[in-house]
């Protein structure tokens, strides 16, 4: 089964206010990013709570042949890692729809 002609639009949502992507310690929220890579290798940024532009999979099997077809980064701004406090707990959501179109 090929999965090369169907298209997957990930909508990205984390768990700060508007669906925004943080991580927070109880007293601080810090903003992170979030980018999708596919087959072409190229980030593309996500924006919380919007369908992405349209992805191609590459994908040949349902389980992808046992190759990575897309990779995921999460970066946090230097920024935010500086207003960060050691041996502090940092936690967040973030849920990654993907869906054929």
């Amino acid at each position: 089964m090929s999965n090369t002609a169907l298209r997957k639009i990930p909508t990205s949502t984390g768990d700060g206010a508007s669906n925004a992507f943080t991580l927070n310690d109880g007293t601080r929220t810090l903003a992170y990013n979030v980018a999708w890579a596919g087959t072409s290798g190229s980030a593309i940024p996500l924006t919380a709570g919007t369908k992405s532009a349209q992805f191609i999979s590459n994908a040949t099997a349902p389980d992808c042949g046992g190759a990575t077809t897309a990779s995921l980064a999460i970066t946090i701004p230097f920024a935010e890692v500086a207003g960060m406090e050691a041996n502090t707990t940092y936690t967040g959501v973030l849920t990654l729809l993907v869906s054929p179109s």
